[in-house]
């Protein structure tokens, strides 16, 4: 399944949000959910679960972000194929990825952009 370049661009816009330590791994928990169910809806439940678990504020927070964006992606198409949804997420992870190592490399060298 292939992604069209107006959802690649929405995706990486929506990436700017989930950038943080523990998006990855939230993002792969929802991926993971939807991979062992088949129901979206499913992975929405399994995070506000963990999300009302005994957490830290960052770790609830993150996981609230990683469920607001999977909840609005929902509304945007509510009848969307699973399959279709682990493919964005699994881009959206990498997105993630990438945009958190941009965020360290610019924290630890300043804004010079260079090692």
């Amino acid at each position: 399944m292939t992604l069209r370049s107006s959802d690649m661009a929405r995706l990486w816009s929506d990436s700017s949000k989930l950038h943080g330590r523990n998006h990855k791994g939230w993002l792969a928990e929802a991926a993971n959910a939807i991979r062992t169910t088949g129901d979206p809806r499913h992975a929405v439940e399994l995070l506000e679960r963990l999300r009302r678990g005994q957490r830290s504020k960052n770790e609830r927070d993150t996981i609230a972000d990683v469920n607001h964006w999977l909840e609005q992606r929902l509304r945007r198409e509510p009848r969307m194929n699973p399959e279709r949804l682990l493919v964005e997420l699994g881009w959206l992870r990498r997105m993630a990825v990438t945009r958190q190592a941009a965020h360290r490399m610019t924290t630890k060298h300043g804004n010079r952009g260079t090692p």
